[in-house]
């Protein structure tokens, strides 16, 4: 099977899987590797969430995989002048070991839609 990955803004999602981001975001072997890593509670996941509303410098992609959501891609300290940003990527724990990370990398660093 041929594998299909899809990416979509986090605000354009349904709720259920902005939640999910949360729970993958919270796991132990995700957690460890983020510059915050506190636990992150329903209500500052929401807060955050509302956050990225109107926020030019901050967007953050649901990666689908075969229209299962897998990861996170997120450029922070967009720049569209200099045309730069930092990058930040984090799966779902089903799916580590997969190339996903690589393929989001890739992904972003070819889009002319985040820089």
């Amino acid at each position: 099977m041929e594998m299909k990955i899809e990416f979509r803004n986090v605000l354009d999602t349904d709720r259920e899987t902005q939640l999910k981001i949360r729970d993958w975001r919270n796991h132990d072997d995700v957690r460890k590797y983020l510059f915050n890593t506190n636990i992150i509670t329903k209500d500052e996941h929401s807060n955050w969430l509302l956050s990225l509303k109107n926020n030019d410098e901050r967007l953050y992609f649901i990666a689908y995989k075969n229209n299962v959501p897998a990861g996170v891609v997120y450029p922070t300290k967009i720049d569209s002048t200099n045309k730069s940003c930092n990058l930040g990527i984090y799966l779902n724990p089903d799916y580590f070991f997969q190339g996903l990370g690589c393929y989001g990398y890739r992904y972003q660093k070819k889009s002319k839609k985040v820089v």
